[in-house]
């Protein structure tokens, strides 16, 4: 018997000490993978995966605009400041105080939430909804548009000047760089992209939409000057290629719309508690109605993730009218814009 007690304890002191599992990460910790993009301090790594997931959350075509202007440097910079303060708030402990573990489950709850709305908004987007989308705007996108250049210059005797060396075969580009007060268009050599008839202040706009592709028109005088005008190419409507990011909007907002009208059809939010005691208002919990409005209907949603608002409805200080899809707009405002220099 005594054989047995001891061979148990022996037997007993030679298993391994039981291993304690490893604490669970901290909300925000995430697991190595990609590239790094960004090094913070030199201790914080910023990967691509990281920042591909935080740019993924603009709207289209934003990234490409914010490396054109500089923009760009901003947004890592509050990702920068974000991985500083993160670590500060971990060496603080913050994490230890129950309310500030309920706050940071609640961000993951409404990152979660809003992804959903997201991929249902995406999910709208099919080649076969833009194009009839762009089909049943027919009507908005086919209305004639002209590609041209200028150069504007202050005085006639100055355009008469340039308006003879460029029938002299010079080159139009080189001279609105160095010629045109336009600082816009100058910079691109004068290049107003498409436009609509009547965008445009009357007497440029007359003047160029007479003229023929490949035609050189001016003096053509308005009250920024006086313009030499080149027109490129016309068009009778706007292909659906520049306008298909628009679309997409469009589509993922009536999507999103749509997705959340569901939900909020069958929504049913009770009071209780210390809740319970205050009144709700009108269409808001208690008469299953819902927060979306009264019976259950969507009076108001939050923007698309990712994706921006706008119709593109603008009158430019130059004379330019409004209507048009979104991207149409802003170029037409754009090149109105330059007219005003």
């Amino acid at each position: 018997m005594r054989f047995v007690i001891a061979l148990t304890a022996l037997f007993a002191a030679c298993q391994p000490a039981p291993v304690e599992a490893p604490a669970p990460p901290a909300p925000g910790h995430i697991d190595a993978g990609g590239s790094v993009s960004l090094l913070v301090n030199d201790t914080f790594e910023v990967t691509d995966v990281m920042l591909d997931t935080v740019t993924a959350r603009l709207p289209p075509g934003q990234i490409e605009r914010m490396e054109e202007t500089g923009q760009i440097e901003q947004l890592y910079e509050q990702v920068a400041v974000g991985e500083v303060l993160y670590a500060r708030a971990l060496e603080e402990g913050l994490l230890d105080d129950a309310s500030v573990k309920t706050g940071a489950a609640m961000a993951v709850r409404q990152y979660l939430a809003g992804l959903m709305v997201q991929r249902a908004a995406d999910a709208g987007v099919t080649e076969e909804s833009v194009k009839a989308k762009y089909d049943e705007r027919a009507v908005q996108y086919q209305r004639p548009q002209i590609h041209a250049r200028h150069i504007l210059v202050k005085e006639k005797s100055v355009a008469d000047d340039l308006l003879s060396q460029l029938q002299g075969g010079a080159d139009f580009a080189a001279l609105a760089s160095e010629h045109s007060t336009d600082p816009g268009s100058g910079r691109k050599g004068g290049d107003l992209g498409w436009f609509e008839e009547g965008r445009m202040v009357a007497p440029f706009s007359e003047a160029a939409f007479a003229a023929e592709p490949k035609t050189l028109v001016g003096p053509v005088e308005t009250r920024f000057g006086f313009h030499i005008i080149e027109v490129l190419e016309k068009r009778d409507a706007t292909p659906l290629e520049e306008v298909r990011e628009s679309i997409e909007t469009q589509i993922k907002r009536e999507a999103q719309e749509a997705f959340l009208g569901d939900i909020k059809k069958t929504l049913k939010v009770e009071r209780k508690g210390a809740l319970a005691s205050k009144k709700a208002p009108a269409g808001m919990g208690g008469d299953g109605s819902g927060p979306g409005g009264r019976n259950g209907k969507a009076t108001r949603t939050a923007p698309t993730p990712g994706s921006g608002k706008g119709d593109g409805n603008s009158k430019g200080a130059g004379g330019a009218k409004g209507g048009g899809d979104k991207k149409a707009g802003s170029k037409g405002k754009k090149a109105d814009k330059a007219n005003e220099h």
